[in-house]
């Protein structure tokens, strides 16, 4: 299963959002509230990771053109 980022929404100007990490199936609705605390959530989009692949012909630096 898929790792996601949320963060809690500050409910006022003092406070700081708390990032958390949560498994859950691709198929699951995203969280609405923290599912400890309770407090309003937000998914966090982040990239994900490069995979670099070669093409044949490429150059032998690491420019990464491949």
């Amino acid at each position: 299963m898929p790792t996601y980022e949320y963060e809690t929404i500050p409910q006022n100007e003092s406070e700081t959002p708390v990032v958390f990490e949560i498994w859950q199936s691709m198929a699951d609705e995203p969280l609405k509230k923290h599912p400890e605390t309770g407090v309003p959530v937000q998914r966090i989009i982040s990239g994900g990771i490069k995979i670099p692949m070669k093409k044949s012909g490429c150059c032998e630096s690491q420019c990464d053109c491949g």
